[in-house]
């Protein structure tokens, strides 16, 4: 059994062989594969190059299976595993986290997993909808035990059991790489899940989801409360407010620049 103290967690800026199975099984005859809560519905073979969805390609030959998890009555997680099977599978898994509030599966970084030797994993956290993402949540304690740590789980298992049912063994590692909620869902299963993996990579945590949504709606809500004369400070084309989003090229200049005296604007208290 694997503990804390044996288990490596890395925490950077986001920028960015086990025991043998009775049998392996084909890659389409996964679709009749039984596993708690489940539904496969999608097993399907592809050779290096082919397209998988939209612009992104097999990196190598793979079985995909994809599948629907349903722990609660209202639960709807979807998930997918590729396997490399044309010999490159290094005998590990990795699972890869979400963004924001999930919603769908990047495929595109599942191929990157793969492509890299690993048996690759990924889940929408089921907050697919309909409505997509945070709205999901609304009426629903389902969808969001699923986005905070139910999805997560679940996809672990399931995935680590098709590929023992498709390989005949269990991967030999296992690692879990999220960045934002992703870092969130990694420190997450550290502190709860702690023998799932062998290591995990935890890039820029939105784990204080608290405090980050609350001093979000204190930005957003500074018109309401602003005294009367005074205004926000503006950029120097009048065209945004420095308190608005902005497309992350701010320099320090600009904004000393738009807060000059002759402007004779007040920075907002909030």
């Amino acid at each position: 059994m694997r503990s804390l103290r044996n288990m490596f967690v890395f925490s950077i800026p986001c920028l960015l062989l086990g025991s043998r199975a009775a049998s392996a099984a084909t890659c389409t005859s996964l679709t009749s594969l039984q596993l708690p809560d489940t539904t496969i519905t999608l097993a399907q073979s592809y050779a290096a190059g082919d397209t998988v969805s939209g612009t992104t390609k097999a990196p190598v030959g793979l079985c995909r299976v994809a599948g629907t998890i349903k722990p609660g009555k209202s639960s709807n997680i979807h998930f997918e595993v590729w396997i490399p099977t044309d010999g490159s599978w290094n005998g590990n898994y990795q699972q890869i986290g979400n963004g924001g509030f999930a919603g769908s599966i990047s495929l595109a970084t599942i191929a990157n997993g793969v492509s890299r030797g690993y048996a690759t994993a990924g889940t929408d956290d089921g907050t697919s909808g309909p409505p997509a993402g945070a709205p999901s949540f609304i009426g629903n304690t389902d969808v969001l035990f699923d986005y905070g740590f139910r999805a997560i789980k679940v996809t672990t298992d399931d995935s680590k059991a098709v590929i023992q049912a498709l390989t005949g063994n269990e991967p030999g590692r296992s690692y879990f790489v999220g960045c934002s909620d992703g870092g969130r869902e990694a420190l997450k299963e550290a502190q709860q899940y702690p023998e799932d993996f062998d290591g995990i990579i935890v890039g820029s945590p939105v784990n204080d989801q608290v405090g980050e949504f609350g001093s979000c709606l204190s930005q957003r809500s500074e018109p309401v409360h602003l005294r009367p004369g005074r205004r926000r400070v503006q950029a120097r084309t009048g065209s945004r407010h420095l308190s608005d989003p902005g497309p992350g090229r701010c320099r320090a200049q600009d904004l000393l620049r738009a807060a000059q005296p002759a402007r004779r604007a007040a920075l907002p208290r909030l």
